[in-house]
């Protein structure tokens, strides 16, 4: 009787130690890891979209009066107040290398306070490069003569300019089928008479050191000091003043020539930086 009462207590010691032991952990699968850490980054993206998507922006109006680098300085047009932003991740709107002068909309995170502040786009209204340059156009050569040259752009716009006095920069030469870009002198529209293109770049000269000279050729027709009157085959008459360091003692009247110059073909008095037979 004393054994049976003995193994008893024993049997009830032992179905209490086993229901007062703490549980094992249950084992997590690498699965189960994977997929809590994948919803975890799905998570944060979805937070810092969010984030970003409620960013308020402003705007200013103004011109550029500093460029250091990435760095612009803008002259509000309001207060002329001057601010400094950088634009290093900014989306830059323009045709034309920003310049001193221009005339542009900045935008940035509203409440943006600092010496210099993030941009997020920088819009040029008014190019100071623009407007003292020759109007340009690009399109793919669709016939080429003698005199003449049409470009078809694409938009699907055929134009033709007259090449009597053109500037040339190319290896291969004006043909059919080749990219072009054209500075002109006229109205795209004309058709009598045609525009007259300055210079023709063909596209296996667009990164040539001589694509980037102003030119165009003419005859001179009065010649005093370093003033000179240059008339083209097409029968327009530019005024032109060389620069000091250049040499004109070596032409007359009659001498067709290439003229190298700054700024637009329209301006009253053409500033020359060379004249080359």
């Amino acid at each position: 009787m004393k054994k049976h009462m003995l193994a008893a207590s024993l049997l009830i010691m032992t179905l209490g130690l086993a229901a007062c032991s703490p549980k094992a952990p249950a084992e997590t699968t690498p699965a189960e890891t994977t997929a809590a850490a994948t919803t975890a980054e799905t998570t944060a993206a979805v937070e810092t979209e969010t984030e970003e998507e409620e960013v308020e922006e402003a705007s200013v109006d103004g011109v550029i009066t500093k460029i250091d680098s990435n760095v612009v300085t803008i002259k509000n047009s309001e207060d002329d107040k001057e601010t400094a932003y950088d634009i290093s991740k900014a989306e830059v709107i323009g045709d034309y290398e920003l310049s001193v002068g221009d005339e542009v909309e900045v935008t940035f995170a509203e409440g943006s306070t600092g010496d210099v502040i993030s941009a997020i786009a920088l819009e040029v209204y008014t190019s100071v490069i623009e407007e003292n340059s020759d109007p340009k156009i690009s399109g793919t050569v669709e016939e080429s003569a003698d005199s003449t040259v049409s470009l078809k752009t694409e938009d699907g716009e055929t134009y033709s300019f007259s090449t009597s006095n053109s500037y040339i920069v190319s290896k291969s030469g004006i043909k059919p089928g080749v990219n072009a870009e054209v500075t002109y002198l006229g109205d795209l529209e004309d058709t009598d008479p045609i525009p007259m293109a300055i210079k023709v770049v063909t596209e296996d000269s667009f990164d040539s050191e001589d694509a980037k000279i102003n030119a165009f050729r003419g005859t001179i027709d009065q010649l005093t000091g370093n003033d000179f009157t240059a008339e083209t085959e097409d029968g327009n008459y530019f005024s032109c003043t060389a620069e000091a360091d250049v040499d004109l003692s070596s032409f007359k009247k009659g001498d067709t020539v290439l003229i190298t110059y700054s700024g637009p073909l329209t301006a009253k008095v053409i500033a020359v930086t060379n004249v080359e037979k």
